[in-house]
Order: structure tokens, then C-alpha cells, then sequence
């Protein structure tokens, strides 16, 4: 067989094993859909425009203000990225770039994409309760935002929901640890050869720098809460009826609310987290996020739960 035939076969191999892996990923997420229900994933696709115009509204202002700091903070630290990283906000969004930050970086990221959302929840809640009214109620919507410009919020508000976002981000911290902290193991037992050239250090460093997108998985979910008419959590413990733990049960992922907000934003977030921190294919980083759907959704439910508990 000739050196050009022998190419054709592998290129055809390989063309298939990708039409496999593709074909696998998309009947993973449609079990996923299935189980869910449906009706429900699909009154979430239905209202993804509109979500998707409220979350872009409310999140690029905060990356921008976050990218500000981080070059901030950079530059402090001696650390010059470049000119033309420093005015594109998407670069804190980065995370596959090789080889990833240092640890000085990677940490300040962690810290402070959480302790900055968490200041500005309270204008980005209250941003976004404007910009879902103005479609139906413009007069309400423009109020809200007039009053949000000139009279702020009060100290109490602010404390408040700093609290509750800052007990919201870390279910994501613990989530997304867990997946790297699994995948380090299961590369301690498969071997090297499947780490894909990353060592743990890189891998850590990479999951520390997926903070930004965290923060927007915050901003989808709370832009999916007002798609649906929903007053934002904490109250959305009391749409869904399930705000102590004798009401908690194990399939409360697939309540209406839960899977209208958060299904797409975590399939998404997770299909990045998997391809970018630890550089699985498209394929396989969209099939494994579906997977993960289920136990997202579950733990958002528990922590609101535990809110409500550590509260009283």
C-alpha cells in the first residue's frame, strides 16, 4: 500500500472515531434531556435569547471591571501581560492559554472574582429586575433602573446578598473542585499518558483561572431566574417548595424552575471547564457535561437549603 493510500485509511479512521465520539455526545445529552423533561429543557432553549441578552447585559460590565482590577493587581505585582491584553477584558476569560498564569495570578483570580461579585450582586440583581420588566411593564422597569442610579441601596441590602452570593459562589468552588480533584486521582491510576501533558500543578492553576467563568454561570443562572418570572434566591426555595431539608429529595434537579435556569448555563459552563482545565475533546467535555447536570442542579438545591439552615 502506498505511503498516500496508507494516509487516506488513517484519515478515514480518524473521521469516523469523530463521527462516533460525536454521535455519542449528543445521545449522552439527549438522555440527559430526557430525563430532565423535555418540555422543560425546551421552554429553556425557547427563552434563550432573551436570557441570553439579560446575562450579556449584566455580566460584560462586571468582566470588564474585573479585568480592570486583575491588570490592576498585576501590575502591582510587577507583571506586565502586554498592551493588548490589558485592554481586551475578554482575555481574563483564557483559560486554555498554555502555559496557564502563575500561582500569584491563578490565586488573586480565585479570590477575587468571588469577593467582586459578591460587592456587586446586589446592582447586578437589581439591574437585571429592571431589564426583565422593560419588555412587559416598561414604565416599572425604568423606575426600578432610575432608582437604582439614584438612590444605590442600603447597607443592610448590600450585606446581605455579599453573604448570600458569597455562600452561592462556593457551591461552584466545591463542585468544580471535586472534578479536578477526581480527575487528579483517576490520572494517578490510568497514568501520565492521558493527562494530556498537564501536570496537577497546571491543572490546579487552570481550574483557579475558570473563576470568570463561575461568575458567569452566577449571571446566567440569576438571568434564567428572571427569564422564568422568578424572584431570585434565596426566594426560589419557595417556589420550588423545597426550603428545609424534610422536603429535599434526591430527583429535586428536575424541577421546573431548576432546569429552566440552569440546565443550558451549567451544560455550557462545564463543557468549557472540561475542555479548557483539563483539555478533553469537544465531544467528550460536552458529553461529560451533561452527566453533570443532574449533580450541579442538585448541589444548588442542597446549598440554598443549607442557607435557609445556617440562617436560623
Amino acid at each position: 500500500m502506498s505511503e498516500q493510500d496508507k494516509g487516506g485509511a488513517l484519515e478515514s479512521r480518524i473521521t469516523v472515531r469523530r463521527l462516533l465520539s460525536i454521535t455519542a455526545a449528543v445521545s449522552v445529552v439527549l438522555l440527559v434531556v430526557a430525563w430532565a423533561g423535555r418540555d422543560r429543557v425546551g421552554a429553556a432553549f425557547g427563552a434563550l435569547p432573551r436570557i441570553a441578552l439579560i446575562g450579556s447585559l449584566l455580566y460584560f460590565p462586571f468582566l470588564a471591571l474585573l479585568h480592570f482590577c486583575m491588570v490592576l493587581t498585576d501590575r502591582l505585582g510587577g507583571h506586565c501581560p502586554g498592551r493588548r491584553a490589558e485592554l481586551n477584558p475578554l482575555a481574563s476569560l483564557a483559560v486554555w492559554r498554555s502555559p496557564p498564569a502563575s500561582w500569584p495570578r491563578a490565586i488573586r483570580v480565585a479570590v477575587g472574582t468571588p469577593l467582586l461579585l459578591a460587592a456587586f450582586w446586589w446592582a447586578i440583581r437589581e439591574t437585571g429586575s429592571g431589564l426583565s420588566m422593560l419588555p412587559q411593564r416598561p414604565a416599572l422597569g425604568a423606575r426600578l433602573l432610575s432608582d437604582l442610579l439614584s438612590d444605590g441601596a442600603d447597607l443592610r441590602t448590600v450585606t446581605r446578598l455579599f453573604n448570600w452570593e458569597l455562600h452561592s459562589f462556593t457551591r461552584w468552588w466545591l463542585f468544580f473542585g471535586l472534578l479536578t480533584a477526581g480527575w487528579i486521582t483517576a490520572l494517578r491510576l490510568l497514568g501520565d499518558a492521558h493527562s494530556r501533558g498537564r501536570s496537577n500543578s497546571e491543572l490546579i492553576r487552570r481550574a483557579l483561572l475558570f473563576s470568570p467563568w463561575i461568575a458567569a454561570l452566577e449571571v446566567a443562572m440569576l438571568a434564567g431566574a428572571y427569564g422564568g418570572g422568578t424572584v431570585p434566591e434565596p426566594s426560589t426555595l419557595f417556589v420550588e417548595g423545597i426550603f428545609s431539608w424534610d422536603r429535599w429529595h434526591w430527583d429535586c434537579w428536575r424541577g421546573v424552575v431548576w432546569v429552566f435556569r440552569g440546565f443550558i448555563p451549567v451544560l455550557a459552563t462545564a463543557t468549557v471547564f472540561f475542555r479548557a482545565v483539563f483539555g478533553w475533546p469537544i465531544p467528550v467535555s460536552l458529553a461529560a457535561a451533561a452527566l453533570s447536570v443532574p449533580a450541579a442542579l442538585t448541589l444548588s438545591v442542597a446549598w440554598e437549603v443549607l442557607y435557609m439552615t445556617i440562617r436560623q
